[in-house]
């Protein structure tokens, strides 16, 4: 009833009566162990490390890397993380290395890729009607990491990193808020451009996922034989639709509109101007004017959704946390993105008490003019500096008693003052 063998480092698994198929990487991760340190030697983690040192630790992630690239999504990130050390590891790679294998061997032991043969439709005849899209899910976290430079010889804090799952989903995907889907690509890297604000790390992680899904839709459309190769890229777009996932509502109500919205960064306008190219392109069209259209097309090539991060699968991707959703995501070939309830009772409060802060600032803002108007419009107090000259004291008061007494004589004692 199971049809076993295994490649390239890899045990691939078909249950013969479903033909289910899973992949395993069971043998690698058992041949895994740890870097020797003392508990004296971990304690001095920004201390570069030995030549020995630094050949067990590459050796060891060069086997995290085969694993999590063969099977183990969920690991993607630790990869990654470990990778920008790989020139030049400190102690504290060392570490974190060792805590990263403990966490795969003692993890599931049964974490693999699943692929159920009821879940997505394959038309295996050429020209058939087409079940499927393609499902590119993006993600990025903002300022958290580091990258080593190798012309610098040294480490930049504050990168951005991204996360990216690519699938082969039921076309039901495109008029509700689950599918059934199989994954096809996956990965987790470290944004090249620094970014300043979380839109940027969206936005680019966002252009690189779509990208990968256009390679992916091109492929698709190549095996029915529905792939110009001269217009590539708009012959597989009209063959196959592909939906893009992202939790940055930003960037999401950016590419909804026909017109953009002017910013002061160039190079994230340049990026979001390629995606509503595509967005707003009808089918058959190579590139579209999001300007001559007043709303989206009623038939894209393309589909932008925005998703709560609650059920952002491509967050583990992109910082250390446990990656439950993506597993059972991966185990089950389905997944439901809708907003749960909690969510959104818990967005509701959040900008309840925004806005009541708002409103607070306001509030004091507004006192603090009124009291500063009242204070304008309030009578003066006579000035009392003559008072305290003695040259303009006589002065002032005989020229105030001169109004009721007699003039030549104020006049008189000013005289003799003088």
């Amino acid at each position: 009833d199971i049809c076993e063998f295994r490649f390239c480092g890899k045990e691939i698994v078909q249950h013969l009566p479903t033909f289910d198929i899973k992949v395993y990487c069971k043998a690698t991760t058992a041949k895994l162990h740890y870097i020797r340190l003392t508990n004296d030697r971990a304690k001095q983690i920004e201390d570069p490390c030995s030549p020995e040192e630094v050949e067990e630790f590459q050796s060891i992630v060069g086997s995290l890397m085969w694993i999590g690239r063969s099977c183990r999504p969920g690991i993607a990130y630790d990869v990654s993380s470990l990778q920008t050390a790989i020139k030049k590891p400190l102690v504290e790679d060392l570490v974190a290395c060792n805590r990263a294998v403990k966490r795969i061997k003692d993890g599931e032991q049964n974490e693999c890729l699943t692929f159920l043969s009821d879940s997505v439709h394959w038309r295996s005849e050429p020209q058939a009607f087409l079940d499927i899209c393609v499902a590119s899910v993006s993600d990025a976290s903002h300022g958290q990491e580091d990258e080593y430079l190798p012309e610098e010889d040294a480490r930049e804090s504050f990168r951005s990193q991204g996360g990216k799952l690519n699938f082969l989903a039921d076309k039901s995907m495109l008029t509700s808020e689950e599918a059934y889907m199989h994954i096809i690509s996956y990965g987790s890297n470290v944004v090249r451009r620094v970014c300043n604000s979380t839109i940027k790390a969206e936005t680019y992680q966002l252009q690189l996922v779509v990208e990968n899904g256009v390679l992916v839709r091109a492929a698709i459309a190549d095996c029915h034989g529905q792939l110009d190769r001269r217009n590539w890229e708009a012959s597989a777009a009209a063959f196959c639709t592909q939906v893009w996932f992202t939790d940055c509502k930003s960037c999401f109500d950016t590419l909804q509109k026909p017109v953009p919205t002017k910013g002061t960064d160039k190079r994230i306008g340049i990026e979001l101007a390629a995606l509503r190219q595509c967005l707003w392109r009808r089918s058959g069209e190579e590139r579209a004017d999001p300007r001559l259209y007043d709303s989206l097309p009623d038939t894209p090539t393309d589909i932008c959704h925005w998703i709560d991060t609650t059920v952002m699968i491509a967050d583990p991707l992109t910082k250390a946390m446990k990656s439950t959703e993506l597993l059972t995501v991966l185990n089950t070939n389905f997944w439901c993105w809708s907003q749960p309830e909690d969510a959104k009772v818990t967005k509701e409060k959040k900008q309840l008490q925004r806005h009541n802060s708002k409103d607070a600032k306001k509030e004091v803002a507004e006192q603090k003019r009124k009291a500063s108007r009242d204070k304008d419009r309030a009578p003066r107090p006579e000035d009392d500096s003559a008072a305290q000259d003695p040259w303009l004291a006589p002065t002032c008061s005989t020229a105030a008693s001169s109004s009721s007494s007699s003039p030549k004589k104020s006049i008189k004692s000013t005289r003799s003052k003088y």
